[in-house]
Parts: structure tokens; C-alpha cells; sequence
């Protein structure tokens, strides 16, 4: 049975929890008045920064998220770490050393650095690799777990019972037994870390802007009726109302959501997979962005 230890609390996740609400509404209040605008780059500019808030927000909790789902599993085998989807799972047999913090030294954390809420690696001349899951950064909060490879740093509420008990549970354990377990599940949150994740997705973002930077610069000059669909002759074949043109880029915006998630779902099993699909959704949005300036034009 695991015996579950929450971190040493902080305010960073309150405070983190009020950001992301506050860029919540902002977006929602800008979303809200640029819709009141003429449909034209004044509108656009106006949805831009409300995606803008939007983004923000969500990434501001997610990270919330994350402060809230950190978590250390004292397992029968193993220390298990949990943040978000992220697991990573320390068998008893790896442990060489518990440690306090005083170690460490000052830090440059790879990843969240803030006041009461540290995410992400960082190097150590005399450590090596150390991974950070800590929610303060005073050396008397900290305690050491090192392994032949990396060392972890974790601020549990209670140090000297979260060693006591890590270190009943490593001699009640058999190592033997997670020998051949997987170490890391890397979780969705590796993925904007991936270059080619991260630049392909702001690229089909920008494809998409682009798309409705276009058609709102023209739109007041367009004529009532359009034709928005042609044969293979290129005769026209469909006409419809001038606004009907944002169908083009409310399918290609759609097309990036499904993708994305298609991607986050299985990129921690199919990275090559997800990265293939990641590329061909740019292919889709520039294909459609053509068609637009086709149209519109």
C-alpha cells in the first residue's frame, strides 16, 4: 500500500490559481468587445490580444495544476514522483544517499522557477543532474534522494518523517522486483519542450492568424455574394453570403485543436507519429491559407 506524502505548502499555487482566473476574464471581456467592432484589422487586433489572454491564462493553470497534483508515493518498490501526468519512479534499490538541502548551493532551474514552487532540472558540479519537485526553496525544506544517475530534490511537509519512512520502506523493499520497470513517463508537458512540437504549432498559429488578418483587411470591400468553392475547371460552383469566407479558417483552427490533442495524447508513446502529424497539420493550414487568398482576392 502507498503511503502518499503532499509537498510543504506555499502560496504559489493560490497566487498562480488568481492569475490564470484574472487572464481567464480579461480574455473573455476583450473577446467580448472586439466583437462589438466592424468586421476589420481593428477586430482582428482586438481578437489577437484577447488569444493572447486566453493562452496566457490556460498555461498560468496548467502550471496551477501542477503545483496542486505534486505528489510523493512511498510505494512497497519504489519512490514515485507525480506532477500533472508526469511519474517518475525511483526503485529503492537505485537510492545511494538521502541528503538535507543544504547540498545544493544556489540553483539556475531548467523550467519553473518561482517563489514557492520549483519545477524542472538543473546541474550540480558535486551532484551531478538533480531534478527539482519542490514548492520552497530554503535548504532546510529540502531533502536529497541521490541515485547512481540523478538526484532529486523534494520538500515533503514533514522532512524527518518522509526520511524515516523512505527509509523503512527501502529496507522492507525487493529491488529485484522493479529492476526492469520504466523510470520516467514524461507526461503532455514534454511536448512544448520538443522544437519540433513547439515550432509547428506556432507556425499553424500564425497560418491560421494569418488567414483571418486577410479576410478581415478585405472584408468591407467584398461584394455581398461570393463564390467560395470552385470545380476542377475553376468555375465557380457555390455561392454563399461574404461571411460564410471564416469557414476557412474555423476549419483550419479546428484542425489544429483535434491535432493537438491527437498529438498530446499520444506523443509520450508515438513521439515520431505525433511529430509526423504535428508537420502535416502546417501543411494543411498553408494549403488553406492559399485557398483564402485565393478567394478573397
Amino acid at each position: 500500500m502507498a503511503i502518499v506524502w503532499d509537498p510543504r505548502p506555499s502560496n504559489a499555487g493560490r497566487l498562480l490559481a488568481i492569475i490564470a482566473a484574472f487572464s481567464l476574464v480579461l480574455s473573455a471581456v476583450v473577446f467580448w468587445l472586439a466583437t462589438r467592432q466592424d468586421v476589420g484589422l481593428g477586430m482582428f487586433f482586438g481578437l489577437l490580444i484577447g488569444a493572447g489572454a486566453l493562452s496566457l491564462g490556460g498555461a498560468v493553470a496548467v502550471a496551477a495544476l501542477g503545483y496542486f497534483t505534486l505528489r510523493y508515493s512511498l510505494e512497497p518498490d519504489a519512490l514515485v514522483i507525480t506532477w500533472l501526468d508526469r511519474e517518475e519512479r525511483i526503485p529503492y534499490g537505485r537510492i545511494d544517499g538521502i541528503l538535507g538541502g543544504g547540498r545544493l548551493g544556489p540553483l539556475h532551474v531548467r523550467g519553473l522557477d518561482l517563489p514557492g514552487y520549483r519545477v524542472g532540472a538543473s546541474r550540480s558540479r558535486a551532484l551531478g543532474l538533480i531534478r527539482i519537485y519542490a514548492t520552497s526553496g530554503r535548504p532546510d525544506d529540502i531533502i536529497l534522494v541521490l541515485t547512481d544517475t540523478t538526484s532529486y530534490a523534494l520538500t515533503p511537509s514533514s522532512i524527518e518523517e518522509f526520511r524515516q519512512q523512505l527509509i523503512l520502506s527501502a529496507e522492507a523493499s525487493n529491488p529485484e522486483r522493479e529492476a526492469a520497470r520504466q523510470a520516467i513517463r514524461p507526461g503532455v508537458q514534454a511536448v512544448p519542450r520538443d522544437a519540433v512540437m513547439l515550432g509547428s504549432a506556432v507556425l499553424s498559429i500564425v497560418l491560421v492568424a494569418l488567414m483571418v488578418a486577410w479576410i478581415m483587411a478585405r472584408f468591407a470591400s467584398l461584394p455581398d455574394l461570393m463564390p467560395i468553392h470552385f470545380d476542377a475547371m475553376a468555375h465557380p460552383d457555390f455561392v454563399a453570403p461574404k461571411a460564410d469566407v471564416f469557414r476557412f479558417p474555423g476549419v483550419g483552427g479546428a484542425i489544429l485543436v483535434i491535432n493537438a490533442v491527437i498529438c498530446a495524447a499520444i506523443y509520450t508513446t508515438e513521439r515520431g507519429a505525433a511529430r509526423l502529424l504535428a508537420i502535416s497539420t502546417i501543411v494543411i493550414e498553408l494549403v488553406t491559407l492559399v485557398a483564402v487568398v485565393r478567394v478573397v482576392s
